[in-house]
């Protein structure tokens, strides 16, 4: 360290802990991430400062790991951010097998508080070994409900989770107690979709079934997911916030999609005082690239 980075070096304690941590991702260790603190309190690291270290460093790596992407893509359809970039190469089979490395989804962990935050991160990390190792969507669930059944978490987890199919243009999700996507069809018809949900992960009733349901995805269809924050109205049924939202999607779908994240937020929380965390994933297909 004191030959790469001198300056740093000298400005180190005598005494100083260290913990490095390998930024692993899909298929190169990326790096390292590099921790140190003074002899101010214990060098030991905590099992909940170590899961908390190792989620950091798994969303680092992933992070670097769409960075890493090639940014030429053949002409063909495919999925893109809000911004035009493109999380995956299209092409072939090499598309489908980083599809199934690459978790699509939204979780929600019960709590607000630091343990849920800690919890959130290792369930992230099982939910993308199991992936990463060619798990179908249910099986990811189940796998995952067993980890959290080891770690004793005391909380449960719901769950959406999805693999692309970008060659046959498709989606194959799985749920665990979580609300279902909504799909807004070319012409801007928007319903939810019939999903049978298994229980949240975690609960711990034995070995769960969480069913498959596959969705189309033609060009200009679009398919949300979210959490419940979206569509939670004290004192309201969340069917009816739901059926709500699908209508509002419906008329705003054709907007930009970072225009209509925000839009479909704001009508939902027409006051700005949200009583939950909000996670909110929209998917349009394209069959050519966005102006």
């Amino acid at each position: 360290m004191a030959r790469c980075y001198p300056r740093v070096a000298a400005s180190i304690p005598y005494q100083v802990a260290f913990a490095v941590v390998p930024l692993t991702g899909i298929r190169h260790c990326r790096g390292a991430l590099l921790l140190m603190w003074s002899p101010g309190r214990s060098p030991v690291l905590s099992r909940r400062e170590r899961g908390r270290i190792m989620a950091g460093a798994r969303r680092i790596a992933r992070v670097l790991d769409l960075a890493a992407l090639p940014p030429s893509i053949p002409d063909r359809p495919r999925f893109v951010r809000p911004d035009g970039t493109e999380p995956v190469p299209q092409s072939g089979s090499e598309a489908a097998r980083l599809v199934e490395r690459l978790p699509l989804g939204t979780l929600d962990v019960q709590g607000h508080d630091m343990a849920a935050a800690a919890l959130m991160g290792q369930v992230r990390m099982a939910v993308h070994a199991h992936a990463t190792a060619g798990a179908t969507p249910d099986q990811v669930l189940t796998r995952t409900d067993r980890d959290l059944a080891d770690l004793n978490a005391g909380r449960f987890v719901s769950c959406l989770y999805a693999h692309l199919d970008l060659a046959r243009h498709r989606a194959t999700l799985a749920g665990a107690g979580h609300p279902p996507p909504l799909l807004r069809a070319l012409g801007g018809r928007t319903h939810p979709v019939d999903i049978r949900p298994g229980p949240p992960l975690g609960i711990g009733i034995g070995t769960p079934a969480y069913p498959l349901t596959t969705l189309s995805l033609g060009p200009e269809t679009l398919l949300a997911l979210y959490t419940d924050g979206l569509v939670e109205d004290p004192g309201t049924d969340i069917g009816r916030t739901i059926a709500d939202l699908a209508h509002h999607l419906g008329e705003s779908g054709d907007l930009p999609l970072h225009r209509l994240v925000d839009d479909l937020v704001h009508h939902t929380h027409r006051t700005g005082r949200h009583t939950d965390d909000i996670a909110l994933l929209l998917l349009r297909p394209r069959r050519t690239a966005e102006p």
